[in-house]
């Protein structure tokens, strides 16, 4: 049995539960480290944050062909899970400065551009009202270039991405305020419009009032932040019955402390590093991107691993009874040839190598990631569940103890109904401390809540 086989079959009885180090080429993982030692950033948040930056940069320079007909672009969708105050919005933003650094560049090149536009239209004016006749130059209105974009409709993003055929990515801190600006003006439809996005489908909008859009490979990521209290009203409620859940790699780790002050700073040599890593990215993916994009395959041992790792994920989508595990299981297949595709292309970037074959090292080390992602999305399941039916979790003697008693109790008359349901005093005493089932009213007293 190989390694990988068996890392598949223990995958749901020891899943990785923290972000995998040594996946990524040594000056990435020196800059990780950097980070997670000086500014005390969670090592979690740092790698999905920095594989958040690595799908921008890649955005439509390279795809990855499995076969005829089967093509994928890199595009993920990122959420950084954690309570208040635990600095999850600070690694998406230093990772994703390069991009704000250059959009900031693009806005001052389009306001200069937008002056000079509206300065011509004045003259062209001032030439008509003089010469009887005379024609107008012929003037292109300034485009806005951007890679990140915050507030906006499906047709200002869709223009923006028009303006930048390279790929945008949504980036919002709180990512509730992209997912309740749905149906802001669009009264239905905008969700499935995402989910195609997701897939690389086509855009094609048409307007009364407006220019028609077409995109033909569009890529647009997302990335963003949440409060675990918030994931039911974000992410339950329908949404991970329609599959949009299903499209969204969670980042949660299990035990984020908020770190004591830390008067060390970050040198100036691992930011100029990891910039340039990542504008060297950039640089290349826009250049070569030109005449569509690169197309990377598998190589023959990265395939036999992919058809071993398909077929134990087949055997448990099948052998599955619950919908929601199955819909997660079958994203993180497509999520795990998309992060193989951006590990080559970095390490490729690196490396200066003109290649177009994606190794079985780095198919594995896809898979490392995936097992972490796979670890995150079964927590949020979970915590989701336990908001939407907060019994789900609990076997059948717990549920009918709950059952069992009153909408109002003290601990001494529960204990007598625990007694008569065999539930162990010491299992009762940790039951009771759930508060999404128990409000405690004081002490010794308690309140049912579901």
């Amino acid at each position: 049995m190989s390694n990988l086989q068996n890392q598949n079959e223990n995958c749901e009885n020891k899943m990785d539960s923290d972000f995998p180090k040594n996946i990524f080429p040594k000056i990435i993982e020196e800059i990780m480290e950097n980070y997670e030692s000086i500014l005390n950033f969670n090592y979690d948040y740092i790698g999905s944050a920095i594989l958040s930056a690595l799908s921008l940069a890649c955005g439509n320079y390279a795809k990855i062909k499995i076969k005829n007909g089967w093509i994928e672009s890199p595009i993920l969708w990122i959420v950084l899970v954690g309570k208040a105050g635990i600095n999850k919005s600070a690694p998406l933003s230093t990772f994703l400065k390069p991009f704000k650094e250059r959009d900031k560049a693009f806005y001052e090149k389009y306001k200069k551009e937008l002056a000079e536009y509206e300065s011509n239209i004045k003259q062209n004016r001032k030439k008509q009202s003089k010469e009887e006749g005379s024609q107008e130059d012929v003037l292109v209105f300034p485009k806005r270039r951007q890679h990140l974009i915050s507030d906006f409709t499906p047709e200002a993003l869709s223009v923006a991405h028009e303006d930048n055929p390279h790929g945008i990515t949504i980036y919002t801190d709180e990512i509730l305020t992209w997912l309740n600006n749905f149906n802001r003006y669009n009264k239905g439809g905008e969700e499935q419009f995402y989910l195609s996005l997701w897939s690389g489908q086509e855009i094609n909008i048409n307007r009364r009032n407006s220019n028609h859009i077409y995109i033909a490979n569009p890529f647009i990521s997302v990335c963003g932040t949440i409060q675990p209290n918030r994931l039911l009203e974000a992410f339950g409620k329908g949404r991970d019955k329609s599959g949009f859940t299903h499209r969204i790699l969670f980042a949660y780790p299990d035990n984020v402390i908020r770190e004591d002050f830390s008067e060390n700073e970050i040198s100036d040599v691992i930011v100029r590093s990891y910039n340039s890593i990542i504008n060297q990215l950039i640089d290349l993916s826009q250049k070569n991107g030109i005449n569509g994009p690169k197309i990377y395959e598998l190589d023959k041992k990265a395939k036999a691993a992919f058809k071993e790792w398909r077929s134990n994920n087949n055997s448990r989508i099948n052998n599955e009874l619950n919908d929601e595990l199955t819909g997660i299981y079958a994203k993180l297949e497509i999520y795990l040839l998309r992060i193989s595709l951006i590990m080559q292309v970095l390490e490729d970037s690196i490396e200066y190598k003109d290649n177009n074959l994606i190794s079985e090292n780095t198919f594995e080390s896809a898979v490392q990631l995936i097992n972490y992602f796979e670890y995150s999305a079964l927590k949020v399941y979970k915590l989701i569940s336990k908001y939407d039916d907060p019994l789900s979790n609990y076997p059948n003697d717990k549920k009918e103890f709950y059952k069992s008693l009153p909408p109002e109790f003290s601990t001494s008359e529960a204990e007598k109904v625990a007694q008569k349901s065999q539930i162990p005093r010491r299992t009762f005493f940790d039951f009771i401390k759930d508060d999404v089932l128990f409000e405690k009213t004081k002490h010794g007293h308690y309140l049912k809540k579901v």
